[in-house]
């Protein structure tokens, strides 16, 4: 029998003695199909989208039961009748499937679970009906956008083919100006840990900085760009994750589709900001962060835009900044290149195209920049970086010494292997041997 998960509500209500039962929309079983629903949400009061507990506490213990978007929705679900109280408890036991396993404070505009629900004949009536009722006993936070039925082997990871994420930053983390000015703050505030910056006196930084009138200018914004088209391709990201992988190992390798960075556009406060797209066939842990974290600080002049290149090397092992999680919003997935993905790509399509995601994104986006209005989360992010400046500067330049060792080396066997083959054809032409020259025989005389 498969155990109750304690990031699940059944766990926390057996845990307080609450009998959940009569919360169920259903009691008796029925027929079940497997239901894709795609799902936006406001990630920053949860953990991530995953079930999860604190680790830290024993699963007996109610205060290891941690808010996530798949508890919420598990209980939703529940409440509007597609699941049946016995499977409650343990999304396992309706093959409980999810497109991208976004991490804690990270939102979403468009992403995709699923799981074998009670949703009738699965008619479009259903599942107008289903979408009706679990967004009815959905928090705020969280909106099903729409519901359709895939094959029963559809499995939402392995058949989702890419995924798109936008990163959004204040337009000063890229400034060249902004170190400068960061650090004058520092000393006025009289901060000695940034760590501890709290969200009032992160605010009182910024201010003291001059961060919110800065703004990028077009060199600047033209390297952070440059910095960024380095990903571009199938590159070595073992360097851009914050999870324990073989660095040999075919993992590291990964496929970035699109990496593009949006003009520079105000906020509700008045403060300048910018839209980081990416897309790819899939991520590391951290992976998108790191990567707009490293190209901020190549625009800044902190790091050479060699050392995009060294970290994507896979014979060097160095450490990357790491942006915060909360300006990190999942776009969409697509699955246009997997044949049992093509109907839920054009439904997908379809939600996207009606524009009924278009008002839950700039919802996101608006939240993401009044909400660093209050905590100037970037600002502190900036004073952490300079209190460390000499020992991450000091291993970034020898990355990129190392990398521009290696690329004189790899040079200087290029041009031994090109002389010797110069030898090798004229000692063949002297000697009147045939000699191969792409598909074109060709002999030479003495």
């Amino acid at each position: 029998e498969v155990p109750l998960h304690p990031g699940s509500w059944a766990s926390l209500f057996g845990l307080r003695g609450v009998d959940w039962r009569g919360l169920a929309g259903r009691a008796e079983k029925a027929p079940k199909k497997t239901v894709a629903l795609v799902v936006g949400y406001n990630g920053g009061a949860y953990k991530g989208l995953q079930q999860m507990s604190d680790q830290m506490k024993s699963p007996d213990d109610p205060d290891a039961f941690m808010p996530t978007i798949e508890s919420e929705l598990e209980l939703a679900l529940l409440r509007a009748g597609a699941i049946v109280p016995s499977n409650f408890g343990n999304l396992k036991k309706i093959h409980w499937t999810r497109v991208g396993r976004t991490d804690s404070g990270v939102s979403a505009m468009c992403n995709v679970v699923t799981g074998r629900l009670v949703v009738g004949a699965g008619e479009e009536e259903d599942m107008r009906g289903l979408i009706s009722r679990v967004n009815h006993f959905l928090p705020d936070e969280i909106v099903l956008h729409g519901a359709t039925v895939v094959t029963r082997r559809f499995n939402a990871r392995w058949d989702g083919s890419a995924r798109a994420y936008v990163y959004v930053l204040p337009s000063y983390c890229p400034c060249r100006s902004t170190p400068a000015a960061v650090r004058a703050g520092v000393e006025a505030v009289g901060c000695e840990d940034a760590r501890r910056l709290g969200p009032r006196e992160s605010c009182a930084l910024e201010a003291a900085a001059g961060l919110r009138g800065l703004r990028v200018q077009e060199e600047e914004l033209g390297l952070f760009r440059s910095a960024l088209a380095c990903f571009r391709g199938t590159r070595y990201f073992a360097n851009f994750t914050g999870a324990n992988i073989d660095r040999a190992a075919p993992q590291a390798w990964r496929h970035v589709r699109e990496v593009s960075c949006s003009e520079p556009f105000l906020g509700p406060d008045g403060r300048e900001w910018l839209a980081v797209t990416i897309a790819a066939d899939s991520f590391l842990t951290y992976q998108i962060r790191k990567m707009v974290a490293t190209a901020a600080q190549v625009a800044q002049g902190y790091l050479p835009l060699d050392f995009v290149r060294a970290a994507l090397d896979p014979h060097i092992a160095c450490k990357t900044p790491k942006f915060p999680p909360y300006g990190l919003v999942f776009l969409r997935p697509f699955f246009k290149h997997r044949d049992r993905g093509l109907a839920l790509e054009d439904s997908v399509d379809s939600i996207v195209e009606s524009g009924r995601t278009a008002e839950w994104r700039e919802s996101l986006q608006r939240t993401i920049m009044e909400a660093d209005s209050e905590t100037c989360i970037w600002a502190r992010w900036l004073a952490c970086a300079l209190q460390f400046e000499e020992h991450m500067r000091g291993q970034a330049l020898r990355a990129v010494s190392a990398y521009r060792v290696a690329q004189r080396s790899k040079a200087s066997r290029v041009l031994q292997k090109q002389a010797g083959a110069v030898q090798v054809a004229s000692i063949c032409g002297h000697a009147g041997v045939p000699l191969w020259v792409g598909r074109h025989k060709w002999v030479g005389k003495a």
